[in-house]
């Protein structure tokens, strides 16, 4: 036992044997004292006031007193203290350092490929038995970039399922975390298709509908029946145009196409301004169409074809000729159905010679 007259008062201590000790205060860490550590500092005091002054890793024994924690100790003094003490007045803190804990977390844990995860970590600092931070942190990540930082969040769009990884370190070494994202094909969409054939038709006729699909469940049409069936056939005879369209929905969802049908009803008139004229006088041919593709004009003197800009469509004009002779012109179109022709007849005027 050891005395000494300090103030107002008379501190006596023993020394505790050295041993492998904790952070006394905490119980938190468990190490080996360096050479000439002391760990246990047993105080009983007989003065009427002490004091206590934060230390940045641990207590220390200055003076005979025992300080730490920053606030003073209120009359009469706690019978005992424990400190950790060393022999020189820094303690290495490298040998009382935890491994960093560390949290890697993603959200979501399972998507769909070409969805995005946010991936957070966190590798956090030893606490002294004051509460208060030591030791530096650093961490490094396995399918993701940390930039270093011991803490954050970055976003991920795995085209697979992946691990992603974190490692943590200090002075004292490493710990690892790490989460596994899972990620699934999505669900393919419905494919949809619909024709009209023919697309065009004349007024009476029919055009026959054609469906079909893929990771399709049902389908319904507009303008006619599928029946719920995912492909398939169906006649139909619109008076007018008309547009027709399919549904078909899935898993993964829905699609619609649409197709056509334009109806006509083809027209063709061929005239003359006159019907007779006297020999080598000339006539004018007249022509108009309604819904055709093309038309073969011909007689004397007469050999072209004309054409709408877009069939089926409309044609008229005119062309003057020379009549020399009882002549017939004919027009003869083509349409979406059968062909349609007209024609028309100039005559000769016969002259009589007066005798």
């Amino acid at each position: 036992m050891v005395s000494i007259l300090f103030l107002t008062g008379i501190f006596m201590f023993s020394v505790a044997p050295q041993v492998a000790h904790a952070n006394i205060l905490s119980g938190a860490i468990q190490c080996t004292p360096a050479e000439g550590t002391v760990t246990g500092w047993q105080w009983e005091f007989f003065s009427d006031t002490c004091y206590e002054q934060t230390m940045q890793v641990v207590g220390r024994l200055t003076g005979g007193i025992c300080w730490y924690g920053g606030r003073e100790y209120a009359t009469p003094c706690p019978a005992t203290l424990w400190c950790e003490q060393q022999a020189r007045t820094e303690v290495d803190i490298t040998k009382c350092l935890d491994k960093p804990s560390v949290n890697i977390s993603a959200s979501p844990t399972s998507i769909k490929e070409g969805s995005t995860v946010r991936i957070s970590w966190s590798g956090s600092r030893d606490l002294n038995f004051l509460g208060l931070e030591r030791g530096n942190v650093s961490c490094r990540g396995s399918g993701f970039n940390t930039g270093g930082a011991a803490s954050g969040s970055v976003n991920v769009s795995p085209n697979k399922s992946t691990t992603y990884g974190v490692t943590c370190t200090n002075e004292s070494g490493s710990n690892s975390d790490r989460v596994l994202v899972t990620v699934s094909k999505p669900t393919p969409a419905p494919t949809t298709s619909l024709s009209a054939s023919p697309s065009s038709i004349i007024q009476g006729d029919s055009s026959t509908l054609s469906w079909s699909s893929s990771n399709a469940t049902s389908c319904s049409g507009s303008g006619f029946s599928t029946g719920g069936r995912t492909s398939g056939s169906a006649t139909v005879s619109p008076n007018n145009n008309a547009i027709y369209q399919v549904s078909c929905s899935g898993p993964g969802g829905a699609r619609t196409d649409l197709v056509s049908v334009q109806v006509t009803s083809p027209e063709i008139s061929l005239t003359s301004d006159e019907e007779r004229v006297a020999e080598g006088e000339q006539v004018i041919l007249r022509w108009s169409g309604r819904d055709v593709n093309s038309c073969e004009f011909s007689g004397p003197g007469v050999s072209f074809t004309e054409a709408p800009s877009n069939a089926p469509g409309n044609i008229n004009g005119s062309r003057s000729v020379t009549i020399t002779q009882r002549s017939t012109y004919t027009v003869v179109c083509e349409t979406e159905g059968e062909d349609i022709n007209d024609s028309v007849d100039v005559k000769v005027a016969i002259e009589f010679e007066e005798f």
